[in-house]
């Protein structure tokens, strides 16, 4: 399995090993002999993928420019709404 997505300010792929999930950051390389070749860099080890959707949000979170607690509401509403898209576009 490999699910990529974007959040606000990475991207990101979900893939699966034989007993875990794996979330990774993925960037584009910007130059030597791979430049413009995707490049995936690990954040995560899970045995759930709640457990990766998580992290994931937690990044999300930690990325936003949140400076009070109304503002950080409003960022986990619009993470909740980001994650139904997900959803819902994959089961599409």
């Amino acid at each position: 399995m490999e699910i990529n997505f974007k959040g606000k300010k990475r991207n990101y792929q979900f893939s699966t090993s034989d007993r875990q999930f794996v979330l990774s950051e993925v960037t584009k390389v910007k130059d030597g002999k791979t430049k413009g070749e995707l490049a995936f860099s690990p954040i995560g080890y899970f045995s759930t993928i709640e457990d990766a959707i998580n992290r994931t949000l937690h990044i999300e979170i930690h990325d936003s420019d949140a400076k009070s607690f109304k503002e950080l509401f409003k960022v986990i509403k619009d993470l909740k709404a980001w994650i139904a898209t997900i959803v819902s576009k994959s089961i599409e």
